[in-house]
């Protein structure tokens, strides 16, 4: 058995870690919980409205500062 100050080393690395272990649940929770409301959200067929894959912009032509054109 270690000293009184490797007890009290490993003690408070325990409750570091499980403080640490408590706020990456909390956030991976919060992650959940938008990721269903946008499932349901979606679920509908509603779709937000994007640019298109790589594919697709290709054959659009583009002024010389930048923003897309359709052709």
């Amino acid at each position: 058995m270690g000293t009184i100050d490797d007890l009290n080393t490993w003690v408070w690395m325990r409750q570091r870690r499980s403080e640490f272990d408590a706020s990456r649940r909390k956030r991976f929770v919060r992650g959940q919980k938008s990721h269903e409301r946008n499932r349901r959200r979606f679920a509908s067929g509603a779709r937000r409205e994007h640019q298109g894959t790589k594919e697709e912009l290709a054959p659009l032509e583009r002024d010389d500062d930048g923003p897309v054109r359709r052709a």
